[in-house]
């Protein structure tokens, strides 16, 4: 299969204002913000975080940082979690694996997360991706714990780390070296974590425990995609990572509306398109969820039986 998405086109405030009425009408309950490319470049951002509030939409944000401040009123206000992308502890390693022309960029980020994080109402993140690059014989693993102490620092509720995958979404194998230091640092981390600061640790760190970075499927219906969709410029698609591959492209809200791309997708194609036993044996976030909703269609009753507690996180 061929990629064909580039990150040039944008949606225009118009047409993201009538695709938000149309999610409302269809029952949506969250929206996530996120990339390629980044979402608080558009100049019209603040709006549509806005009517999102207006409708009752939940917010999520995935962001760089460096626009934040552009957006500092309506993030704060409107945001259910932001979770900035950082990758790094300190400035050098910031400017190798995020490298951009913005100079001392590292450091207006973490001005605007210290300022997010005093009159936000939502919940804040640090995310850190872990980079190893072994023909260069580079890692940022030894930033792990500097970074997490800043998050902690900077006044995020949160510092996730997550290992880093290929092109085709499978899981990239570390040295032993690295999942060794790693091992140490991941212990040590977790001593910064108190009532208010969270460590989150990636599923898919179990992967690697086991020596596994294949996740074979056993069934071929994926009901999360009738729960979370990808909207881009140039398509829809069912699940993040099917994104820019044609096969899985199911419209465009430049030409046609979401609601009559979905009603036809939903009730006409949906389960031929997608076979995640065959399909999709790259790690899954979604895995564990799918196989719950797999029981409860198989079995009903058990509906009855679920404890939903008195938060409903409506990002699955």
């Amino acid at each position: 299969m061929i990629r064909k998405e580039h990150n040039c086109l944008q949606f225009t405030y118009e047409e993201l204002e009538k695709l938000i009425y149309e999610l409302h009408e269809l029952g949506v309950l969250g929206i996530i913000f996120i990339g390629g490319g980044e979402p608080l470049m558009h100049k019209d951002f603040s709006k549509i975080l806005y009517l999102c509030k207006k409708l009752n939409i939940k917010i999520g944000i995935t962001t760089n940082g460096l626009l934040i401040d552009k957006h500092m009123e309506a993030i704060a206000k409107f945001a259910d979690w932001t979770r900035v992308s950082m990758d790094a502890g300190n400035p050098k390693t910031f400017n190798v694996v995020r490298p951009n022309r913005i100079k001392n960029s590292f450091n207006i980020i973490c001005k605007n997360i210290s300022t997010l994080s005093k009159i936000k109402n939502g919940k804040l993140g640090y995310s850190f991706l872990l980079i190893e690059n072994k023909k260069l014989n580079y890692s940022n693993v030894s930033d792990l714990f500097q970074a997490a102490e800043l998050a902690k620092n900077l006044g995020c509720d949160y510092f996730e780390y997550k290992p880093m995958v290929d092109e085709n979404h499978f899981l990239v194998k570390y040295s032993d070296e690295f999942m060794n230091e790693l091992d140490n640092i991941t212990k040590k981390i977790s001593l910064l974590e108190d009532e208010k600061f969270k460590i989150i640790y990636p599923q898919s760190m179990n992967q690697y425990k086991e020596k596994n970075l294949v996740q074979y499927k056993k069934y071929k219906m994926c009901p999360v995609t009738y729960l979370r969709t990808l909207i881009t410029p140039y398509g829809i698609y069912p699940c993040p990572y099917k994104r820019g591959y044609e096969k899985y492209n199911i419209g465009n809200i430049k030409e046609n509306s979401f609601k009559n791309i979905w009603n036809y997708y939903k009730f006409e194609n949906h389960c031929k398109e997608i076979n995640a036993c065959k399909d999709c044996n790259f790690f899954c976030i979604r895995d564990k969820l799918n196989q719950e909703l797999l029981k409860l269609v198989k079995n009903p009753y058990l509906i009855d039986n679920i404890d939903f507690g008195e938060t409903k996180d409506v990002f699955v």
